[in-house]
């Protein structure tokens, strides 16, 4: 289980943690953190408004096999991006998030997780988990599967203030060399600066992605030389 964040009252539906599962052609993984990513408790390491932070993490899962995780993470929303990318020699890797949010209601009250809802020109996903609070936006290049009601005592125990915890379903990615992303965010509130640095965290993925591309192969043409 990743711990996102810890020791804070929430008033609306909020990601606190995720399950992540890795399969690839030599097993399964399941990836942990020890502690949150982020406590308010605690300073904000790399913020940029002293509100925000950006947590990376590397799980090795063989000498040729890497998975990198980076997080844009703001204490004073509920706002979140997550990407996972691969590193290492190219393989079959699928990665399961269970996200797990609290400040949400029973889900009895509308036994869906996200829906797709038809935003201008495309589609993005949403989910409605308390009858008065805002709806949860997702947006992903991932695949979402709905699952039964699932909660997450461990990490609720771990976890202080949180109350209890529901997940709404699955998002699954092919993993590869290009950020596969996920992006959670409460809908009718202006936060045009969260938005903003979300925008330029997703830019910064890209030309990461897209300079060790370019040094990928400078190399092999240096080696074909």
């Amino acid at each position: 289980m990743i711990t996102v964040r810890s020791s804070k009252d929430f008033s609306e539906p909020t990601l606190v943690g995720f399950e992540a599962t890795l399969t690839t052609l030599d097993g399964v993984y399941e990836f942990l953190s020890r502690g949150p990513m982020v406590d308010s408790v605690l300073p904000l390491g790399g913020g940029i408004f002293g509100s925000i932070a950006r947590p990376q993490s590397r799980f090795q899962i063989r000498d040729s096999l890497i998975i990198e995780q980076q997080m844009f993470v703001s204490q004073d929303t509920s706002d979140i991006a997550i990407s996972w990318e691969l590193r290492g020699e190219p393989t079959f890797a699928r990665l399961v998030i269970r996200p797990y949010f609290t400040g949400c209601d029973p889900r009895s009250y509308r036994d869906t997780g996200f829906r797709r809802e038809t935003k201008g020109n495309g589609e993005r996903l949403y989910w409605v988990p308390s009858v008065c609070g805002p709806k949860v936006i997702a947006d992903t290049n991932g695949r979402y599967v709905d699952e039964p009601i699932r909660s997450a005592s461990e990490l609720a125990q771990s976890v202080s203030k949180v109350g209890s915890l529901t997940a709404p379903g699955r998002f699954e990615f092919e993993l590869t060399r290009h950020p596969s992303i996920l992006i959670f965010s409460p809908e009718g509130r202006v936060r045009t600066e969260n938005h903003q640095l979300i925008g330029m965290f997703l830019a910064s993925l890209m030309q990461q992605a897209a300079e060790r591309l370019e040094l990928e192969l400078a190399t092999d043409q240096l080696i074909a030389a």
